[in-house]
């Protein structure tokens, strides 16, 4: 199931059924937030996973066992890599669901941040200007959102696999969207308002 609402960004919905009746579902939520949710025979929660990238790129993790409330957790493994030219790697394994990375430049400012789940994955950059992009990919769909040094919003995009997409630019106090529909059929609409992702990942 795909939902797609150009004025408040982009939810996917995929759910893995298997033969013993149990199930996954993850859910994306564009820029910066997933849940991986474990579900029993009947549908009910056994174990779910919550995930948020904030815009400064601190990664937030959270678990809830059948009906008690979200906790957030500590990685259950990390690991620290060097390269050669001097920058760093921090890698936080969550459970073997969820694999966090944040990326140092040589002078130690931290740069990225990379979020995997068996299903997907969303990147964070953050620009010297302090503008910031993010990224993120799943089986359904692709894309990206930018903001500038004062955090608004100024560039927001996702493809479908079926040929369709969305693309919307700042441009004055508003912006320009261009709409491109499964059949090829595109519209462009001037004076348009930004996606309510314009608050930057949350």
């Amino acid at each position: 199931m795909v939902d797609m609402a150009v004025r408040s960004g982009t939810t996917t919905k995929l759910r893995v059924d298997r033969p013993d009746g149990t199930s996954t579902e993850i859910v994306w939520h564009d820029l910066g937030r997933s849940t991986i949710a474990y579900l029993a025979e009947d549908r009910s929660s056994v174990r779910r996973y919550g995930v948020i990238i904030e815009p400064d790129g601190e990664v937030t993790v959270t678990r809830a066992v059948g009906d008690e409330p979200d906790q957030t957790i500590g990685p259950t493994s990390t690991a620290t890599l060097r390269n050669p030219y001097g920058a760093t790697v921090e890698e936080y394994d969550y459970d073997g669901v969820v694999h966090v990375e944040y990326g140092f430049d040589d002078e130690g400012r931290f740069r990225t941040a990379l979020v995997k789940d068996p299903w997907g994955r969303q990147d964070l950059e953050l620009h010297p200007d302090l503008g910031r992009t993010l990224s993120w990919s799943c089986p359904l769909h692709h894309g990206k959102g930018s903001w500038n040094a004062w955090g608004t919003l100024d560039h927001y995009e996702v493809s479908f696999g079926d040929g369709s997409s969305m693309q919307w630019d700042l441009v004055g106090d508003r912006g320009r969207e261009t709409i491109v529909g499964w059949d090829g059929r595109t519209v462009v609409v001037e004076d348009a308002a930004p996606p309510t992702v314009s608050e930057g990942p949350r």
